[in-house]
């Protein structure tokens, strides 16, 4: 994403990277819409590790669906508050590191 940094949200119907990273370190980065983002049920599958890892500024992840959150997926993420995880049977080491807004209650 160093090629568009203006963007601060994104909306996508299928994966558009082909590596681990994909917007890893985005920090411009505050809204992402992942409704057919298929991730894994594998927690260290390497495709979907730390996709958003860094994206310090990112607050809503909207429509997140998949039942495991690969490890380091959103490290650093400390802006994080809105993301439902009514559907997660498994998380990932470090999944949530440093996500010091997310409010889990």
């Amino acid at each position: 994403m160093s090629y568009f940094p203006h963007i601060n949200s994104y909306g996508w119907s299928i994966s558009p990277w082909s590596d681990r990273t994909g917007f890893s370190d985005c920090t411009k980065l505050t809204s992402v819409d992942v409704v057919n983002f298929n991730i894994s049920t594998s927690t260290d599958d390497a495709f979907s590790k730390a996709a958003f890892r860094g994206c310090s500024n990112l607050v809503t992840v909207k429509n997140f669906k998949n039942i495991a959150v690969p490890q380091f997926m959103f490290a650093g993420c400390e802006k994080l508050q809105n993301i439902d995880l009514s559907n997660v049977t498994k998380i990932g080491d470090n999944a949530f590191e440093d996500c010091i807004s997310l409010d889990l209650r």
